[in-house]
């Protein structure tokens, strides 16, 4: 675990993160099942998003919501990987789908906007 998640502590918290694979369709049964998926088991950190933040994104076509959750894994917890916009995290059992995704000038920090 990357030292500034471990040194967070409390603040930390178990999240799962899900890398959409490819979907095939069952035309029997009228299903899709997803093939080629990834399930990464991390530490983030969750915090709200500032007012001020929702206000500057208002209207813009990477909106933020109030009610969207500020998700920040070190780059290193997911080798590899670029988060996608189809890709969703599991928390508490609470499945929030990846509507934003930026990562830090250093490369060492992903932050992940999230939504019910």
């Amino acid at each position: 675990m990357p030292k500034i998640i471990t040194t967070l502590g409390d603040l930390a918290t178990s999240v799962t993160y899900h890398v959409t694979g490819e979907y095939q369709y069952n035309p029997v049964t009228g299903t899709k099942t997803e093939t080629n998926y990834q399930d990464i088991v991390t530490s983030g950190i969750i915090t709200q998003y500032s007012e001020e933040e929702v206000k500057i994104s208002s209207g813009s076509k990477t909106e933020i919501f109030s009610t969207d959750k500020k998700l920040m894994i070190p780059s290193l917890s997911l080798p590899s990987i670029t988060p996608k916009l189809t890709d969703y995290v599991l928390i508490n059992n609470i499945r929030y789908k990846v509507v934003l995704k930026d990562i830090d000038p250093a490369d060492a920090m992903w932050v992940i906007c999230i939504r019910l």
